[in-house]
């Protein structure tokens, strides 16, 4: 029977070894810069930019340390390919599906809103449906009514965590 390998990657593959402690723990401290501009760089693309990621890095950098511990009692030699597996799959998962988690519900929270306003036929510009998606705010000013504050249910946009911008 063959065992399931985690990939990471960075090291699929690579069946070369690191030696001894200090070699592994220089390597997990280089990849963790690896999947931190890895994170970095899939945070840049999100549409949803009023969302801050600063709580799931410090987060990162805990569970980084905490694996970068248990590293003295692993077995020495292991390959590059097995400690990049490793850190994907209990530091840089963890993090990454949390994220995705967030994501979603921010998503399914404006999505519900705006189907609200589209169920109720506001009358709304281009600039409205932007800043709603981006930045999670109801523009006043982007409602085409005379009544457009009072159209506004503000206990609806708190549960959608929205902000109301006159």
């Amino acid at each position: 029977m063959e065992l399931i390998k985690y990939a990471g990657s960075f090291h699929l593959g690579n069946q070369d070894l690191l030696q001894n402690i200090e070699e592994g723990k220089a390597f997990f401290g280089e990849i963790y810069y690896w999947y931190k501009a890895k994170l970095t760089d899939y945070f840049l693309i999100i549409p949803f930019k009023d969302l801050s990621f600063d709580e799931l890095f410090g987060q990162f950098r805990n569970l980084f340390l905490k694996e970068r511990k248990k590293l003295d009692s692993v077995t020495y030699p292991i390959t590059f390919e097995w400690l990049d597996g490793q850190f994907k799959r209990v530091v840089y998962d963890p993090i990454f599906v949390q994220a995705i988690k967030r994501m979603n519900e921010v998503n399914q929270e404006r999505s519900y809103f705006m189907n609200y306003v589209k169920k109720r036929q506001w009358n709304v510009t281009e600039q409205f449906w932007s800043y709603l998606q981006k930045y999670g705010e109801v523009r006043v000013t982007e409602i085409n009514s005379d009544y457009a504050e009072k159209l506004i249910p503000v206990d609806f946009v708190e549960k959608c965590h929205l902000k109301i911008v006159k």
